[in-house]
C-alpha cells in the first residue's frame, strides 16, 4: 500500500488559530451525515470537546469503519465548500494506536494516509495534494483501516497548507545525582533530562557513560556516567534529534557539590515504642538523614553505657550530592535505655569492616547446634545434631492431581550479614503447569542462637513460552480473565530434618497427642490426633511446640488464623507447613453474601490464584532450643519497628512535613484517631475480612466491593504510627502493604503493559473470579493511576527496609513511566493527572528519583496547556457529574480538581516552578467560584448544580487540601476566608452509613490531613 504525503501539525496554539479562521470550511465530526460504527462522544467519556470514536466492540460490525458526509449547507446555499481544497482531519492520536485511513470523494479514491506520531496528542493531518469539491450531492468518505479508536473532532477544507509555527527543540529539566553501584566501589553520576519533542539522543564526553532508554523515541532520558568516584568536574554535550526533524545541542558541566552539615555531633533519637522483653533482638528499620550529614565512608554508632558501639547500616536512598537520605540500620534491642536510644555519626574513627567473601555459588551459615549450606542449583542441607538432612522441600498439587516436588534453589544471595544474624534470599527452581509458571521466592534470617525466620512467597506467572507466543491482537478474544486463574489443590513446605512426634499448641488443654492442626476458616478449625478428629471454632494463634521425646522446638506462624486456610502437620513423620492445605469447599460455613465476599477464591476442592498474584507467609523456628515460653517466642517474632522521632524526621526534610499531635490545630481530628483504629479493626471483624486473599484490605466500597485499600490505607496508618508511636497503626499499615503487594499489584502478566499495575476496587479484588459487573462498577481488572497507591508502600519501605516490598515498588514505578500514560492528560479528568503526579513525586521525595520528577514535568506541561485563562480546568462532564442530560455541561468535580492541585503543589515544592504555583492558586479560586454552595456553607460534589443539591461536610473535606496549599502559597484573604470556614469539618466522620465502607470514609481525610495542618491560618 502506497501512502500519500501529508502535513502533521501538533502545536495546540497553531491548530486553534486555524480552526478559528472564519474563511476555513469546517464541520464537527459528530455532525457527519452517516457515522457508521462511530459513536458520538457528547458526554460519554471525559473528552474535553465533542468528538467521535470507535469503541473496540464496534470494530467487527460491517461498514463500521466508514464515515460519510454530504454537504447540505452548500446545497441549501448556507455555506460553500466548493473548489480545490486540502483536506484536514483533527485527530486525537492515542499512543500505540495505528490510525491509517483512506479518503474518498464519491467514487474517486483520494489516497491512503498513515499518521506517524501516535502520542496521546492532538494532530491536524492535512493532505498535501488538493481535491476538487464540485458541490451538489457528492459524498465524502473516511475509512478507518486499522483496529484503533480513531478519535476525530473536526474535518477541515483548506485553500492552502498553513505554515507551521516555528518551534525549537529544547533540552530541559537537567538534574544531577551522585550515586553508587551496589558494592559501593564505583561512583556513578546520574544525569536526567527531557526533550520538548520525542527525540533520539547521543552524548559526547571523555567520561565513560551509558544511555538508559527504551527502544522507542521518547522525551525522558537518563545517562549514567560511570567510574566517577573520584571525579569532581567534567563536561559533556547532549545532541537531540526529534521525530519532527528539529535538532538541539546542550553543553553541560558537572561540578561536585557537597552540602556541608553544621551539626556533625547530632544525636538521632530512636524510640522502642513497645514493651517487649529484652531478648537481644535485632531491629531492622529506616533512619532519615539531613542532606550532607552522612556519607558512605562514615559510620553510625549507638550511644551505649559501655561506650559507643558501631552499627551496621545500608543506604536506602541518597540525596543529590551522594549523601545518605535514608539508611537501613541494624540495632540490637539491648541498646535501648528507658525505651530510647541515640544514634550518632562518627568520622575518621571507625572504619567499615571488609565485606565477607563467600565461595562463589555456595555459603555455609553456622547457628547454635546446626549449620546450613546454600549452593546454587542444589537443595539446601542442614547439619542438625551432627546429622545431615534436607532442609526444605516445596510441594504443589494441581487441580488434575499432578504433584510437583522441588528442593533445588537458584539466584541466592546474602542480603546482609553481621555478628548476630544472616539474611539470605533465594528462589526455588520454578516449574510450569499449562501456560502458568510457578515460582517460589524465599527470604530467610538465621540467628546465631538458632532462630530461623522464613518468608516464602508463591508467585503465579505466565510461562515464558506462552508469553513469547502471545499476540494481543490474535488472542484477546480467546483469552479472558477467567483463563488467568490457576487451580491448586495443595501447597506446602516440608522441613524433613524436623521429625517431631506430636504438636502442642499455646492453649491450656494439650493432653492429646496432636498430629495436625487445620485452621479451616476464621470460624472453624480441626484438630487431628492419633485416635480422633475434632472440629471447633478455635482460632489458633500460630504458636506451637514440636515435641520429639525430650527434644522440643517452638514454631510461630504469623497470622495463622487470619490468613486461613493453614495447617501444620507431623502425621507423615516430618514437619509440614501447609500454606494451602488440601480442602473441600463444603468445609466452609459461608452464607448469603459471604459466598462471594469470602468464598470467591475457592472452587470445589481447589484454590483459585490469579496470574500476577503473590502469596506470602511468615513463620519462625527455634532450632537452638533457646526458647521454652510461647509468649517470649511470639514477642521475639512480633514485627515491632523502632520509631524515629517525628520532630527529627521533619528536621531532616527527607520526607514531607508531618504535623505532630502536640499542639495540633484540629483537636477534633486527633480525637477521631483512636476511634479510627478501632473502626478499622471492628470493620474487619464484622465483615470477616480474613483469608489469604482478603486479609489486609477493607470491605464495603459501593456496598459490595473490596476497597483494595483506597485511599492508601497503608499511608494513613504509617503516618499515624509516626505521630502516635502506636504499634497497632504499624500493624494495620503492614497488613495493608502486604495485601497491596501480594494481591492488588500485578507482578507478572502475558501483557507487559499490565505488569506493576494495581487493580481497582471490586468484589473479588481482581477480575475473573465473579461475573462481569457483579454488583460492581467494572467488569474486570481495571488499573489506572487514580486507583493506584504508592505513598504507603514507599513509606513502609523507608521505615522498614523490607526488601520483599521493594520489587512491587519498582514494578509500579515502571508502569507509571510508560509513555502512553505520561502523555495521557490531553483530556482526561483532573484526578488522573493529579494522582499520577502524586505518585511520581513520591518516588522523587523518597529516592531523589529525577527520572520520575521529569516524568511529572511532562504531565505538568500537558496539564498547564489546558488550564482555563482564569484558572481551573473544564471538561465535558459525564452523567455521574452532570444532571443536565445531553449535551452535558462543562466543568469538573471538586474532589478531582483538588487531587490535581495536590499533585501540582508537590511538584512545585520540589521545582519552584512559578507557573505551577499560580495554577494551584487559580485552581482554588475556580473551586470557590464554581463549586461552593452558599446556602449550605459547604462545597458541592461537582460544578453542575443539577447533579448534587447543595453541599456537605464530606465534599468540603475533599477540597480542604487544595485550599490549604493555595493559601500557603498565596496568603490570599479570599482563600483564607473559605479555608477557615472549612476547618471545622476536619475530623468529622459520617454517621449512620448505609454500608460499612469505613476504610474509604476514614482514608479520604487521613491521607492528607497530617500533611496540611501546619499550613492552616493561625489565629491572631
Amino acid at each position: 500500500m502506497l501512502y500519500e504525503e501529508h502535513v502533521d501539525l501538533s502545536d495546540h496554539k497553531r491548530i486553534e488559530e486555524i480552526i478559528s479562521d472564519n474563511s476555513v470550511y469546517m464541520w464537527e465530526a459528530v455532525d457527519s451525515e452517516k457515522l457508521g460504527g462511530w459513536v458520538p462522544d457528547i458526554g460519554l467519556t471525559s473528552f474535553f470537546r465533542k468528538s467521535i470514536f470507535r469503541p473496540y466492540q464496534n470494530i467487527k460490525i460491517p461498514d463500521s469503519d466508514v464515515l460519510s458526509h454530504r454537504f447540505w449547507g452548500t446545497v441549501e446555499n448556507q455555506s460553500d465548500h466548493r473548489g480545490l481544497k486540502h483536506i484536514g482531519i483533527l485527530f486525537y492520536l492515542y499512543d500505540g494506536d495505528n490510525c491509517e485511513f483512506e479518503l474518498s470523494l464519491g467514487a474517486e479514491k483520494i489516497g491512503f494516509y498513515k499518521p506517524l506520531m501516535n502520542d496521546n496528542n492532538y494532530h491536524l493531518i492535512i493532505t498535501t495534494k488538493k481535491v476538487l469539491f464540485e458541490g451538489e450531492m457528492e459524498v465524502f468518505q473516511f475509512r478507518a483501516l486499522k483496529k484503533s479508536r480513531y478519535r476525530i473532532e473536526k474535518f477541515i477544507l483548506l485553500d492552502h497548507i498553513p505554515t507551521a509555527s516555528i518551534k525549537s527543540l529544547k533540552i530541559e529539566n537537567i538534574n544531577f545525582k551522585r550515586s553508587f553501584t551496589p558494592n559501593n566501589d564505583s561512583g556513578v553520576i546520574v544525569v536526567n533530562f527531557t526533550t520538548s519533542e520525542p527525540s533520539s539522543i547521543r552524548i559526547e564526553s571523555d567520561q565513560l557513560f551509558e544511555i538508559l532508554q527504551n527502544k522507542k523515541k521518547k522525551r525522558n532520558f537518563q545517562v549514567n556516567f560511570n567510574n566517577a568516584q573520584d571525579v569532581t568536574e567534567f563536561t559533556f554535550k547532549i545532541f537531540a534529534n526529534s521525530v519532527f526533524g528539529n535538532k538541539a545541542l546542550s553543553y553541560q558541566t558537572y561540578e561536585k557539590k557537597l552540602v556541608s552539615h553544621k551539626n556533625n555531633d547530632l544525636k538521632i533519637p530512636i524510640y522502642k515504642s513497645s514493651n517487649d522483653l529484652d531478648f537481644g533482638k535485632t531491629f531492622v528499620f529506616g533512619v532519615p538523614m539531613e542532606e550532607g550529614f552522612l556519607y558512605i565512608s562514615d559510620e553510625i554508632v549507638v550511644n551505649s553505657k559501655n561506650g559507643d558501639a558501631k552499627l551496621n547500616y545500608e543506604p536506602i536512598s541518597l540525596w543529590p550530592d551522594g549523601s545518605i537520605k535514608w539508611a537501613k540500620v541494624f540495632l540490637n534491642s539491648s541498646y535501648f535505655k528507658n525505651d530510647i536510644c541515640y544514634l550518632q555519626k562518627k568520622r575518621n574513627k571507625y572504619y567499615k569492616s571488609e565485606e565477607k567473601c563467600f565461595q562463589s555459588g555456595k555459603i555455609i551459615i553456622k547457628s547454635q547446634n546446626s549449620q546450613v549450606s546454600f549452593q546454587e542449583n542444589c537443595p539446601i542441607f542442614i547439619n542438625y545434631h551432627r546429622t545431615d538432612y534436607l532442609f526444605l522441600e516445596a510441594v504443589i498439587v494441581f487441580s488434575n492431581g499432578i504433584k510437583e516436588k522441588i528442593s533445588k534453589i537458584s539466584n541466592f544471595e546474602v542480603i546482609h550479614q553481621n555478628n548476630s544474624k544472616t539474611e539470605i534470599y533465594f528462589q526455588m527452581i520454578s516449574f510450569t503447569f499449562d501456560y502458568f509458571e510457578i515460582k517460589i521466592k524465599c527470604y530467610i534470617d538465621i540467628d546465631t542462637r538458632g532462630v530461623f525466620q522464613l518468608q516464602p512467597i508463591l508467585l503465579i506467572k505466565p510461562s515464558m513460552e506462552f508469553k513469547d507466543k502471545f499476540s494481543f491482537k490474535n488472542e484477546k478474544k480467546l483469552f479472558s480473565e477467567e483463563n488467568e486463574i490457576l487451580r491448586i489443590k495443595e501447597f506446602k513446605l516440608n522441613l524433613p530434618f524436623l521429625q517431631p512426634d506430636t504438636i502442642e499448641h499455646s492453649f491450656l488443654n494439650n493432653s492429646n497427642e496432636i498430629q495436625e492442626i487445620f485452621q479451616i476458616s476464621d470460624l472453624l478449625s480441626r484438630v487431628k490426633t492419633s485416635t480422633d478428629t475434632e472440629c471447633n471454632n478455635q482460632r489458633f494463634e500460630g504458636l506451637f511446640r514440636l515435641k520429639t521425646g525430650q527434644q522440643q522446638n517452638l514454631l510461630y506462624f504469623k497470622e495463622f488464623w487470619q490468613t486461613y486456610p493453614k495447617a501444620i502437620s507431623v502425621s507423615s513423620g516430618k514437619l509440614s507447613i501447609e500454606i494451602l492445605p488440601a480442602i473441600e469447599k463444603d468445609m466452609f460455613s459461608f452464607n448469603e453474601d459471604e459466598i462471594h465476599r469470602l468464598g470467591f477464591w475457592f472452587d470445589d476442592n481447589n484454590y483459585l490464584l490469579k496470574m500476577g498474584m503473590n502469596l506470602s507467609s511468615s513463620f519462625s523456628l527455634d532450632l537452638g532450643g533457646v526458647f521454652t515460653d510461647f509468649d517470649d517466642f511470639k514477642q521475639l517474632n512480633d514485627e515491632i519497628l523502632p520509631c524515629i522521632d517525628l520532630d527529627y524526621l521533619n528536621l531532616t526534610k527527607a520526607y514531607k512535613f508531618i504535623n505532630p499531635k502536640f499542639g495540633s490545630p484540629s483537636s477534633k481530628y486527633e480525637e477521631l484517631m483512636p476511634k479510627a483504629i478501632s473502626s478499622f479493626f471492628d470493620d474487619r471483624i464484622q465483615n470477616r475480612a480474613f483469608g489469604h486473599i482478603n486479609f489486609g484490605d477493607w470491605y464495603g466500597e459501593s456496598g459490595f466491593s473490596w476497597g483494595n485499600n483506597e485511599y492508601d490505607t497503608a499511608l494513613c496508618s504509617l503516618v499515624e504510627f509516626l505521630r502516635s508511636r502506636n504499634q497497632e497503626w504499624l500493624a494495620l499499615g503492614r497488613q495493608a502493604v502486604r495485601h497491596q503487594v501480594d494481591v492488588d499489584t500485578i507482578s507478572d502478566h502475558f501483557q507487559n503493559e499490565k505488569i506493576g499495575s494495581q487493580a481497582m476496587h471490586m468484589p473479588g479484588h481482581l477480575g475473573g473470579y465473579l461475573p462481569p459487573y457483579f454488583k460492581s462498577k467494572m467488569k474486570g481488572t481495571t488499573s489506572i493511576p487514580s486507583h493506584t497507591w504508592v505513598e504507603g508502600l514507599v513509606l513502609y519501605y523507608l521505615l522498614s527496609g523490607d526488601e520483599s516490598v521493594k520489587d512491587a515498588i519498582d514494578l509500579t514505578r515502571k508502569w507509571l513511566l510508560h509513555d502512553e500514560k505520561l502523555n495521557f492528560y490531553e483530556f482526561s479528568n483532573c484526578r488522573e493527572a493529579g494522582w499520577h503526579l502524586i505518585h511520581l513525586c513520591s518516588y522523587y521525595e523518597a529516592f531523589t528519583d529525577n527520572e520520575c520528577l521529569n516524568a511529572a514535568a511532562i504531565i505538568v506541561e500537558k496539564v498547564l496547556k489546558h488550564q482555563n485563562p482564569n484558572g481551573g480546568w473544564n471538561r465535558m462532564l459525564t452523567e455521574s457529574h452532570c444532571g443536565c442530560g445531553f449535551p452535558r455541561c462543562s466543568g469538573e468535580a471538586g474532589f478531582m480538581l483538588s487531587i490535581l492541585l495536590s499533585g501540582l503543589s508537590r511538584y512545585y515544592s520540589y521545582t519552584g516552578n512559578e507557573d505551577v504555583k499560580e495554577a494551584v492558586i487559580n485552581g482554588a479560586m475556580w473551586l470557590i467560584d464554581n463549586t461552593f454552595d452558599e446556602l449550605s456553607g459547604h462545597f458541592r460534589y461537582t460544578s453542575c448544580e443539577k447533579r448534587t443539591l447543595g453541599g456537605g461536610f464530606q465534599q468540603t473535606q475533599w477540597v480542604i487540601e487544595s485550599l490549604a496549599y493555595a493559601y500557603y502559597f498565596s496568603k490570599s484573604d479570599l482563600i483564607e476566608k473559605y479555608l477557615r470556614n472549612s476547618i471545622p469539618t476536619i475530623g468529622e466522620y459520617p454517621k449512620n452509613l448505609d454500608h460499612l465502607g469505613l476504610g474509604k470514609a476514614l482514608a479520604q481525610q487521613m491521607r492528607y490531613t497530617p500533611f496540611i495542618l501546619h499550613m492552616l491560618p493561625k489565629d491572631e
